[in-house]
């Protein structure tokens, strides 16, 4: 949580649920908290929320060179029924 650039975040982690919004776009991997709840059940306050919804949740992964090799084979990621997909970039050459 340091890394949103809050004082009040300094040396803090955030235990508990959110809801993520998740796209791919070029080989980067983009994540951004929707809503996220602590551990006790209380939502985080949407002034707390907006300034962590400025940073990509990702970028540690982003920048890391075997995720980034793993990322540059993915053509789209989805979340669908609670499910994430992974849709692989079409690496065979089409049919003649």
């Amino acid at each position: 949580m340091e890394q949103v650039g809050l004082p009040v975040f300094r040396g803090r982690y955030l235990n508990g649920d959110g809801t993520f919004s998740i796209s791919l776009r070029n080989g980067t991997l983009h994540v951004v908290p929707v809503a996220l709840t602590s551990v006790k059940g209380r939502p985080v306050p949407e002034v707390y929320l907006d300034k962590i919804r400025r940073h990509n949740l990702a970028d540690a992964m982003n920048s890391d060179a075997r995720a980034q090799a793993a990322l540059d084979r993915l053509a789209e990621i989805q979340v669908k029924d609670n499910q994430l997909i992974l849709v692989p970039k079409n690496t065979q050459p089409p049919p003649e």
